[in-house]
């Protein structure tokens, strides 16, 4: 999975990275979000795996657990969802990140609901097969900390 020049999502990750340095990041082939090669210690370094109905939701105590290994930023909401808020300078920035997010998501296979503004961006993860919180929502909210951490 390597995004080429030819790929939409990769022109506008290139035209965003002006915005983010980080998005500069992710479009070298040394960053973790971008290879394969590395060690698998933390969720941000894992990646999503399909799951279908008969996958179970994650229980309170697993879903406290993998909250822990997270940014205080994330809050779980009504045992099914996790969410986090972000603030920015200015709307090129806001953009940025929402086009990284994306770049994650379509990477991942597992797509969040993101809402923004001006200079804020909502980010909130559920598994939809399942109706309720698995491992992919912790990994990928793993991954959109990196964005904003590193």
């Amino acid at each position: 999975g390597v995004v080429t020049n030819k790929t939409p999502l990769c022109d506008a990750l290139r035209a965003s990275a002006k915005a983010l340095p980080v998005v500069r990041r992710l479009l070298t082939c040394n960053h973790p979000l971008s290879t394969y090669e590395y060690a698998m210690s933390d969720l941000s370094q894992r990646h999503c795996q399909a799951c279908d109905s008969s996958t179970p939701a994650l229980s309170a105590n697993e879903i406290d657990s993998a909250l822990s290994q997270l940014a205080g930023r994330w809050t779980q909401v009504e045992n099914t969802r996790i969410r986090a808020d972000f603030k920015f300078k200015n709307y090129g920035k806001t953009q940025a990140f929402v086009n990284a997010v994306a770049y994650i998501a379509h990477r991942e296979m597992h797509h969040p609901e993101i809402t923004f503004g001006y200079n804020q961006c909502r980010v909130e993860l559920t598994t939809h097969a399942i109706d309720g919180l698995s491992e992919n929502d912790f990994i990928f909210a793993a991954k959109v900390d990196r964005l904003v951490d590193d």
